[in-house]
């Protein structure tokens, strides 16, 4: 672990040509005044100081970077600002475009959502960049804004087929030879570890056999994002004292996703275990500063409907059991008393969740409830929507869990409109 880094942090770093300084001047007292600390080169660089080399601190050091868009902008240190902050962090939200006057925006920052300045009101333009940056005294530990440059290391992972691409955070891209096609303790491990986590270990022996397989996918997944370089960045941004470093891992391809990365092993540690990292997955797409991740304003709370209508061969007492002793100490959760999609929808109504969990068989495009005489009920997606949708006034929870086959295939349209249908597969 390296010695803790006593670099000077600031919330927001002023980039802007020279001729717009008087009114950034301005722009920093306001956000000075809000309990933000800005960094400004005229209040930073002192005689006879490295200009770069002060500079560099204060980019290094910034939550954010605020843009000063004008076509005072276009010079040659106020480009290398700003492109060198953004291939930190990417399309992320951290560089905030301020547009002082009308002027052509630079196409990498064309997606990023502006504040409009042109009526020049600092006081007003002070109080968006604080909203979108937060206030440090505002800001709690679990919130990622709270991150400086380095600590959100992003990751972009597609496959170059049978090989995968990873392009890391400083936007360099490699292709390796993932794990599961050349190292067969890739396959056995996640194989075992699977099955051990599905049932309550009772002995030293299947512990220490848990931990073993833990400990290699963990170490391996690791060794596919972290090249040499990779891992002096990340001993960097793990900083006693310092917010976590936020690793981001973003994919269109579900099964990369799907893998288990909250294992990732390094140096004798479960990073995410023992709280050195937090990790999100996410899909690819440009966003803007609204789109960070923030503190959570309540606990999660959870509807879970186990569906195992008579035949299913589905085990109710078991997944019941297995649910409530993964769930008991993390959030508050309320199970529906029946299997059936009337009760899941009251049981909605009556919670209000932040997220609902499906436990049952499923079809492309429909999911198997109970019915009121325990038997299935095939319901498509488009009907099992419109049911809560009617029962909860279109305020539906922004997740929907399924731990099911087929229940997040797309279903056939039906009635030959673009309404979406189900199809049942033929049995065997």
């Amino acid at each position: 672990m390296p010695a803790p880094d006593h670099r000077e942090v600031y919330d927001v770093f002023l980039s802007h040509g020279s001729p717009d300084k008087p009114w950034v001047e301005t722009l920093a007292r306001e956000l000075r005044a809000l309990g933000l600390k800005p960094f400004l080169d005229v209040g930073e660089i002192e005689p006879a100081a490295s200009f770069p080399l002060v500079l560099d601190r204060g980019l290094a050091g910034s939550r954010f970077l605020v843009l000063i868009l004008s076509p005072n902008s276009s010079r040659l240190w106020v480009d290398l600002e700003w492109a060198s902050f953004l291939s930190h962090h990417g399309p992320l939200g951290r560089v905030i475009p301020v547009l002082l006057e009308a002027t052509e925006i630079p196409a990498l920052l064309a997606s990023i959502q502006r504040i409009d300045a042109t009526d020049r009101d600092a006081t007003r333009v002070a109080r968006e960049i604080a909203f979108v940056a937060g206030r440090p005294v505002d800001l709690k530990p679990g919130d990622a804004r709270r991150l400086v440059i380095a600590q959100d290391l992003v990751f972009n992972l597609t496959r170059e087929g049978d090989d995968l691409r990873v392009t890391d955070p400083t936007g360099q891209a490699r292709t390796v030879t993932p794990p599961w096609r050349v190292d067969n303790r890739f396959g056995v491990s996640l194989l075992l570890f699977d099955k051990l986590t599905r049932e309550p270990v009772t002995t030293d022996a299947e512990w220490a056999e848990l931990v073993r397989h833990a400990t290699t996918l963990g170490g391996l997944l690791f060794d596919l994002l972290f090249d040499e370089p990779g891992r002096a960045r990340l001993e960097k941004a793990m900083v006693p004292g310092r917010p976590r470093p936020l690793i981001t891992l973003r994919s269109a391809d579900d099964l990369l996703l799907s893998f288990p990365w909250e294992l990732l092993w390094h140096d004798g540690s479960f990073l995410l275990r023992d709280a050195r990292v937090d990790l999100a997955r996410s899909t690819p797409g440009e966003v803007g500063p609204l789109a960070l991740l923030r503190a959570p304003a309540e606990y999660l709370k959870l509807v879970v409907n186990v569906s195992a209508p008579e035949g299913s061969g589905l085990d109710y007492e078991g997944e019941s059991y297995r649910i409530t002793k993964a769930l008991s100490e993390q959030c508050r959760f309320v199970p529906t008393e029946l299997g059936t999609l009337d009760d899941l929808a009251e049981t909605v109504r009556a919670e209000s969740p932040t997220a609902i969990h499906f436990s049952g068989h499923g079809a492309p495009g429909a999911l198997v409830f109970e019915d009121a005489e325990g038997r299935s009920q095939v319901v498509s997606i488009h009907d099992l929507l419109a049911t809560l949708r009617k029962k909860v006034d279109d305020a539906l929870p922004p997740l929907f869990y399924l731990a099911s086959c087929h229940g997040n295939d797309p279903g056939a349209p039906r009635n030959g409109s673009r309404e979406p249908g189900f199809r049942i597969p033929p049995a065997g």
